[in-house]
């Protein structure tokens, strides 16, 4: 009967740990959604939109953990176990991380937009002097067979 309860126990205790897990992993979905916000989401339709969406993606995650994990029972200590993950990783990891990922990203993102910038610019300075050459390419291929045709017209007369 002992072995039972210890095996009933270390299977609690694994539960718990994958809700906490659960948890925390939420926390770095949470966080890459922050890291939107910082670098390129500025209108508050979309902050709202990314919140809806991550608020269902935890809410269809917590329910397909309760089935995969506890036969589909709602228990009030794994829900609080995930908050603790959740709480865990945004007061320790997230806290330390975020600020040097951001300011990373957010060099990375301005490199990109730059670079992005230059490609545009010079792409359309390119096509302008591309243009410019084919136009002088083919007026000057006009003006040679246009003479020739005309001195050719001038010679058969019918």
């Amino acid at each position: 009967m002992i072995f039972l309860s210890v095996s009933g126990a270390l299977e609690g205790l694994r539960v718990a740990v994958a809700f906490c897990l659960l948890g925390a992993v939420l926390c770095v979905i949470y966080d890459f959604i922050r890291l939107l916000r910082v670098i390129a989401i500025k209108n508050v339709v979309f902050v709202v939109l990314f919140d809806v969406i991550f608020s269902v993606l935890s809410a269809l995650s917590l329910y397909s953990a309760f089935i995969a994990f506890n036969n589909g029972m709602v228990r009030f200590y794994l829900i609080l176990c995930s908050f603790m993950g959740f709480a865990a990783w945004r007061l320790t990891l997230s806290r330390l991380l975020f600020p040097w990922i951001s300011r990373a990203f957010i060099r990375i993102f301005d490199l990109l937009s730059r670079v992005l910038k230059n490609f545009i610019s010079l792409s359309a300075r390119s096509s302008r002097c591309i243009w410019q050459i084919l136009s002088s390419f083919i007026s000057k291929l006009s003006n040679i067979f246009g003479k020739d045709d005309k001195k050719d017209l001038k010679h058969h007369k019918v």
